[in-house]
């Protein structure tokens, strides 16, 4: 069975391959994933890697937890389920129908959803 190993505190510097040479004497490496900015590509400073079983991933992470690696001392913990995110009920992001943006609520909570809020930036008046 397959265990997921969460990789925190990467340098920018670390390649995909890095992180497999650098799991791969602790175990048969199936994945190492480095977790890239959708915007620009510039990596985040976290990944995962893939080992084919839990003792070979409780033996890399005693191993390499806190290990000082191109600049970073890497965090290593067993990877979380990936849970669905939660979006509140009554907020909108991005446009509304009518054209413009807001982060305003709806109308569930009684408001007009035309109000503008005079505390966010994009509604102050130039300076």
């Amino acid at each position: 069975m397959n265990c997921k190993l969460f990789i925190g505190n990467i340098s920018g510097q670390v390649s995909q391959l890095d992180l497999e040479r650098l799991f791969s004497p602790h175990g048969t490496v199936h994945t190492a994933t480095i977790i890239r900015d959708l915007l620009d590509g510039r990596p985040r400073g976290f990944g995962f890697v893939i080992l084919d079983s839990p003792e070979e991933a409780s033996q890399a992470r005693d191993a390499l937890d806190g290990v000082f690696y191109k600049g970073q001392f890497l965090n290593i913990q067993l990877a979380r389920p990936r849970t669905e995110g939660v979006r509140r009920p009554g907020t909108f992001w991005g446009r509304r129908p009518d054209g413009r943006r807001s982060m305003e609520r709806d109308n569930r909570e009684g408001k007009e959803s035309n109000e503008r809020d005079a505390g966010w930036p994009m509604n102050a008046e130039p300076v």
